[in-house]
């Protein structure tokens, strides 16, 4: 027996594939928003050297630099040393004047060890408009310095030697 043909059914019901990619799409906004989440409330950055087998010639000391302050670490204790840009500014002051004795102890610690360790500054952007000027402390006694921007509040820190970790969030 032959079928009638019915003109009312003589197309396809996409429904179900429309469900599908909206079920799809759906998933695809959640992941993409937990993850942008997650990036957000991060409490800082990890930053590591030396990876993929190379070797580490001169060590970083993390010094952070707001504009005003710079902070550091040696043998676990923070220190703290300030640099008056305001005064550095005047043509009759130079960049060591304008020094205080803190900031000079870790400029001779840096020289002392300037074939094993250089300054990794960490420029807030607060400091952008100070840091090429106070970079010249660094730079007139030859010290080596790398830069790396960081918002301000952000927590950063220096992975472990030898550690695996890439560069990016603190966990």
């Amino acid at each position: 027996m032959s079928r009638s043909h019915d003109p009312g059914k003589d197309h396809f019901d996409l429904l179900p594939f429309i469900s599908i990619l909206i079920c799809t799409l759906g998933c695809l906004l959640f992941v993409t928003l937990s993850v942008a989440a997650i990036s957000l409330h991060s409490p800082g950055e990890t930053w590591s050297f030396g990876e993929g087998g190379q070797k580490v010639v001169k060590h970083p000391l993390l010094v952070e630099w707001d504009g005003k302050e710079a902070i550091w670490r040696v043998d676990g204790v923070e220190k703290h040393a300030s640099w008056d840009y305001e005064r550095y500014k005047s043509p009759t002051v130079s960049a060591d004047d304008a020094s205080s004795p803190e900031l000079k102890d870790l400029l001779s610690l840096l020289y002392e060890n300037k074939d094993t360790t250089f300054a990794l500054v960490a420029v807030r952007t607060s400091g952008f408009e100070s840091f090429l000027a106070f970079s010249t402390v660094f730079r007139q006694r030859k010290i080596d310095l790398g830069y790396e921007p960081i918002e301000n509040g952000a927590r950063v820190r220096l992975a472990p030697e030898g550690s695996n970790s890439s560069a990016g969030k603190e966990q």
